[in-house]
């Protein structure tokens, strides 16, 4: 009984299947097609990313990057972070750098002071080391209906 079981072997099974003939590179083709396609359609998730953002003022270089937000942005609870993306106080920043070495709450520092729009943003790593959006200007400050944000 053990002489009647025949051994077939894989090259046999892919000439029953059929050789390279003109359905097998079609659907080769298709699969290819379809892989390339979709490829560039993720691909875009993670080259134009939305980075976090949030005003840079120089003057606050020497600080850790929270101590710089909490002391350069006003608050807002339409952000995820709690921190406006487009605009920063109004003071002038030498004097402030100067005079202080540790910013802990400063937003109790500035509460009630003016705020200007941002002419340079700082970017959130934690995520992402970079993106589109982060390397080059996408980011417009504009005023939206029912209050001020950001486009990108």
């Amino acid at each position: 009984m053990a002489d009647d079981v025949s051994t077939t072997n894989f090259d046999d099974l892919l000439s029953i299947a059929g050789d390279c003939s003109r359905y097998q590179l079609t659907i080769f083709l298709l699969i290819s097609l379809i892989q390339f396609v979709s490829i560039d359609a993720f691909a875009i998730n993670f080259l134009a990313a939305d980075m976090d953002h949030w005003c840079y003022v120089r003057q606050l270089s020497n600080l850790s990057v929270d101590q710089q937000r909490r002391a350069a942005v006003p608050p807002d609870d339409r952000t995820a972070t709690g921190f406006s993306r487009c605009v920063r106080y109004d003071v002038v920043w030498d004097e402030v750098a100067m005079a202080t070495t540790t910013l802990n709450e400063s937003t109790e520092l500035f509460n009630g002071s003016d705020v200007t729009t941002c002419d340079e943003w700082t970017y959130d790593h934690s995520q992402f080391t970079a993106s589109i959006v982060s390397q080059v200007y996408l980011y417009t400050c504009t005023p939206l209906t029912g209050g001020g944000g950001c486009w990108v």
